[in-house]
């Protein structure tokens, strides 16, 4: 038989670790979802990054929608931006690199995931070269562009 001292430590160690495991476990979630979305822009002809880029972000929950919220970011010298985790707001996004030709068929019809992109990463489709096709990792977008002929800008 116990002492009732005994007892009571071990309930209170049990609950202890109980509520410590729980906690990891609420924390490591949160910090699954709570990261930054990194953003790379690639030329899609080349692979070389475009640098000093302003990018055009729109967030919604509609796909068919994506100007709910908007924002304005510039790549560095890597072609990379960050959108905080605190700025997702929405389920999907579009990126349009302002001045660039992005390498997509429609790219006013490119809505993307933000889950997809959290989990697996997600590169967008690149009609500049079959041959240029990056891999991704969680919480990547890689977005294909080229820069723009003058017919193209002239036409804008």
């Amino acid at each position: 038989m116990q002492h009732p001292l005994e007892d009571g430590i071990l309930r209170m160690c049990r609950t202890l670790i109980t509520s410590f495991l729980v906690a990891f476990f609420v924390l490591a979630g949160v910090s699954i979802h709570a990261q930054d979305i990194t953003i790379r822009v690639v030329n899609g002809k080349t692979g070389e990054p475009l640098t000093n880029q302003r990018l055009l972000i729109f967030l919604t929950d509609n796909s068919s929608n994506p100007q709910a919220h908007n924002m304005s970011l510039i790549t560095d010298e890597l072609g990379v931006s960050r959108i905080k985790s605190i700025e997702v707001i929405g389920r999907y996004l579009q990126v349009w690199v302002d001045g660039a030709t992005q390498c997509v068929t429609n790219p006013n019809h490119e809505a993307l995931d933000v889950q997809v992109i959290r989990a697996n990463g997600l590169a967008s489709e690149n009609n500049c070269s079959k041959k240029l096709q990056l891999t991704t990792k969680a919480n990547e977008l890689i977005v294909y562009a080229r820069p723009s002929t003058l017919r193209e800008k002239m036409a804008r």
